[in-house]
């Protein structure tokens, strides 16, 4: 998912309460480019955690 994409999920995420969860195993296998951010990374979701 790109990183625009995911900040709109996390965007939505915060508007909704709705809890994250987030399970990438395979965030480390690209074919080209860095590995994108966690969604649980961006901004203001971090705040959010309750674990």
């Amino acid at each position: 998912m790109t990183l625009p994409r995911r900040q709109s999920v996390a965007e939505v995420l915060q508007h909704t309460k709705t809890p994250l969860v987030e399970d990438d195993p395979y965030s480390a296998l690209r074919y080209s480019g860095q590995p994108m951010p966690p969604i649980a990374t961006l901004g203001g979701m971090a705040a959010r955690r309750s674990c």
